[in-house]
């Protein structure tokens, strides 16, 4: 399999914040983006090595202070850009229960919503009572 090397933390931040940046747009140019269950796993991958080079650094609350970033209630911005990519998907009409559980999953990571939000979201509540919202 291909291997991808960043030479630093920096390298590596600035590859999570690109990450972040393309799934979470207001505007993006590609819907496809936001909720790819590929890019969901790169984007766990990236969050969980940044967790290991801070805790490598001596960085000792690393995991406990990325664990509370992870948090989707405390990205309304991000909560929104979700709610935008079920209203634009061209595909959501179409799944199941459990495909659009998956979507919504995909869609937040490398971030995590509440199990209620999640289901909120699935039943085209919006998730509105679970988090805030812009």
């Amino acid at each position: 399999m291909a291997q991808f090397t960043t030479e630093d933390r920096w390298e590596l931040l600035a590859l999570h914040r690109t990450i972040m940046e393309a799934k979470f747009h207001r505007d993006p140019w590609d819907f496809d983006v936001g909720p790819s269950p590929i890019l969901a796993r790169i984007a766990d991958r990236v969050v969980g090595a940044l967790v290991e080079a801070e805790v490598a650094s001596g960085k000792a609350d690393a995991e406990e202070a990325w664990t509370r970033w992870r948090d989707a209630t405390q990205h309304p911005r991000c909560v929104d850009a979700v709610r935008g990519m079920i209203e634009r998907s061209s595909i959501w009409g179409g799944l199941t229960p459990s495909e659009k559980r998956d979507f919504v999953v995909d869609a937040f990571r490398p971030l995590v919503a509440p199990e209620a939000m999640i289901e909120g979201l699935v039943n085209g509540e919006g998730g509105a009572d679970d988090g805030p919202s812009n």
